[in-house]
């Protein structure tokens, strides 16, 4: 036997002992899957961001049905999601009268959407929460768990009143801005574009931070700048919601201690 087929040989026998090797201490299937639901029942899955649009959230046609979209009920029952952020999201427009008018009907749709589904339509599969404790509640009792997030606070406007409105309404958490400069911060996109028309924040979203007291401020979309104002010298929970941002500080909170919060 040649040389060069000794060494084969023995090469062909290390590969399958170790194939073997890995065969008896990889896990079955079966075993993933027990391990994965072990985690699920002791935490609190989130989805920080889906979007949506009102159009699935009429009696005709909505969420309890498994429709084509990334995210429905029957999707969240089969990936054990236990709480999923519905966000108000309305892309960036003109910063004009006509303009915020606009966004604030299209922000006012989704709000009624999410009350409609959890409220009307599937009230005995989803709840609306509004407090950590809520969270907690809802999840106990076998339903899904709905909160209300902003992103681009561009449906404000030029009226702070509207803040607490958004608030009333159930929204948790807000987006200053998003894909574009809004009236209250710079984007994100500004680090492209290489524009910053607010300096970071302009002074009236300053005033914005300082009336939000009762939510979170979300500051994932927003350039670097406007996140580092935000941050600084203002007591309002910071939340950076989308993954793989720069700036991740998640300021959710599970009910108990002894059950952990998983973000997807």
């Amino acid at each position: 036997m040649t040389r060069a087929v000794l060494i084969a040989c023995a090469a062909a026998a290390v590969a399958a002992t170790v194939s073997a090797q890995k065969k008896e201490s990889a896990p079955t299937d079966a075993a993933l899957v027990a391990r994965a639901r072990a985690i699920h029942e002791r935490v609190l899955t989130i989805d920080t961001h889906i979007d949506f649009e009102p159009a699935h959230f009429t009696a005709a046609c909505n969420y309890t049905r498994r429709l084509v979209t990334q995210a429905n009920l029957p999707k969240m029952r089969d990936g054990r999601l236990d709480v999923a952020f519905f966000v108000v999201q309305v892309p960036q427009g003109p910063l004009t009268p006509a303009g915020y008018a606009d966004a604030y009907q299209q922000a006012v749709a989704k709000f009624d959407a999410v009350h409609r589904l959890a409220e009307q339509i599937a009230p005995k599969e989803i709840q609306l929460a509004l407090t950590s404790a809520d969270v907690s509640r809802i999840a106990q009792a076998g339903r899904t768990v709905a909160v209300i997030g902003i992103e681009n606070g561009y449906p404000i406007g030029t009226d702070l009143s509207r803040v607490g409105e958004f608030y009333q309404r159930g929204a948790r958490y807000m987006g200053l801005a998003h894909t574009g400069h809004n009236q209250l911060a710079d984007s994100h996109s500004g680090e492209t574009t290489k524009d910053a028309p607010n300096d970071g924040l302009s002074m009236f979203g300053r005033d914005v931070i300082a009336d939000v007291l009762l939510m979170s401020v979300g500051w994932a979309s927003i350039g670097p700048p406007g996140a580092l104002t935000a941050a600084n010298g203002t007591y309002t929970r910071v939340v950076s919601a989308p993954p793989g941002t720069r700036f991740r500080v998640l300021a959710l909170q599970s009910a108990t201690p002894s059950r952990p919060v998983l973000v997807r």
